[in-house]
């Protein structure tokens, strides 16, 4: 990292005597009352910046292909290059534990949402037939022989 890069790394910037070092830090709106973001890790703040080195040399490209690349150059950088990001990382979380004291973080379980019974799946070498249809005569049914010139 530069010397001229210093100046990207939010948390130098910052005001120490604001009410809100960690908000102001990582320029983010306003935390909700409910919900508490957790700080930055040096990934993610090393990937902020990158990030918008990437767009401004190459705005059409997918966020997806963005976030693959910046994994990959992320895990080739060396622990020397990494340094000043982790060390930033650490400053973020002191800020972020000045402003939101009582904060700890609560993973929170995922719902799993119920499949519906009427939803039946037939596999294998079976057709796939509703319930609905069960009754109904109609020609015999098979498995198709997968030739549609006939």
């Amino acid at each position: 990292m530069s010397g001229s890069d210093l100046y990207l790394l939010p948390s130098l910037t910052v005001d120490i005597n604001s009410p809100t070092p960690y908000t102001d830090a990582t320029m983010s709106k306003k935390p909700a009352v409910c919900h508490v973001k957790r700080p930055m890790n040096a990934f993610m703040v090393w990937s902020q910046i990158e990030r918008h080195r990437i767009i401004e040399m190459t705005p059409n490209l997918h966020n997806a292909e963005i976030s693959k690349h910046l994994g990959k150059r992320w895990k080739s950088l060396s622990p020397e290059e990494q340094r000043p990001y982790i060390q930033e990382a650490e400053r973020l979380r002191h800020l972020h534990m000045a402003e939101f004291p009582d904060y700890k973080y609560r993973p929170r379980k995922k719902t799993k949402t119920k499949k519906s019974p009427a939803c039946k799946r037939y596999s294998g070498d079976f057709d796939m037939v509703s319930e609905s249809k069960e009754g109904v005569s109609s020609p015999e049914l098979t498995r198709h022989s997968g030739n549609f010139d006939i």
